[in-house]
């Protein structure tokens, strides 16, 4: 069985070859070859995003109930499971949206962009709230931290701050850390977010460009 990618090829170099004589039919397998194509990777990286999602909220989830002894890891285990529940409800809303989108009788341009902004949107927010919570977290997760240290002593930990000469010094790592592990993030899931789905709206624009074209007169 052809593969689709090596389908969408071929019909690309049999057009590139008897251009400008291209047939409608030649043109419409080519879009239809390349649509598919295009949506079976999309619906694999949802796959992909539900799976982790829903393994990562049970694990986390599972720690927070059943795991370790610190308090202070387990309300931060299951405050991020609990808000990586409703995220998996959204992915899974989506995913179904697009599958939806792929098969209706609708215009095929009409669906691409529909399906082109709804990932854009989507990758838009999900950066966006990323960002928003990752300070917020790692301040929470700082508190907890604190407030564990004055309840239960951790001879190691103690040991480390007492070595750092000042508060003000112990503020000004702290305020460097929350900013190298917010660029780390917000690089890695730049890089994420492109590889699920960012290469695909951009094959996507292209679809739309060339149905555009193919209207034209």
């Amino acid at each position: 069985m052809i593969d689709l990618d090596e389908l969408k090829n071929e019909l690309q170099a049999q057009l590139l070859h008897n251009s400008p004589h291209k047939s409608a039919n030649d043109i419409n397998a080519f879009i239809h070859a390349s649509t598919k194509s295009v949506l079976g990777k999309l619906k694999r990286g949802f796959w992909f995003e539900i799976a982790f999602s829903i393994v990562c909220t049970i694990g986390l989830l599972y720690y927070a109930l059943w795991g370790g002894s610190l308090w202070a890891l387990k309300i931060y285990f299951g405050t991020l499971g609990g808000i990586c529940i409703p995220m998996v409800v959204i992915v899974i809303l989506l995913y179904r949206r697009i599958v939806q989108l792929g098969s209706t009788t609708l215009p095929v341009k009409a669906n691409l962009i529909s399906i082109r902004n709804i990932l854009a949107e989507y990758t838009k927010r999900y950066l966006q709230i990323t960002m928003l919570f990752l300070p917020l977290f790692l301040i929470f997760s700082a508190s907890l931290g604190y407030i564990e240290g004055k309840n239960n002593s951790i001879p190691q930990l103690d040991k480390l701050v007492a070595q750092i000469p000042s508060v003000w010094l112990l503020i000004t790592f702290f305020v460097l850390y929350i900013a190298l592990v917010t660029w780390l993030t917000y690089i890695f899931t730049k890089w994420y977010l492109h590889k699920l789905y960012g290469q695909y709206i951009a094959e996507l624009d292209t679809l739309i460009a060339e149905l555009t074209e193919t209207e034209s007169p």
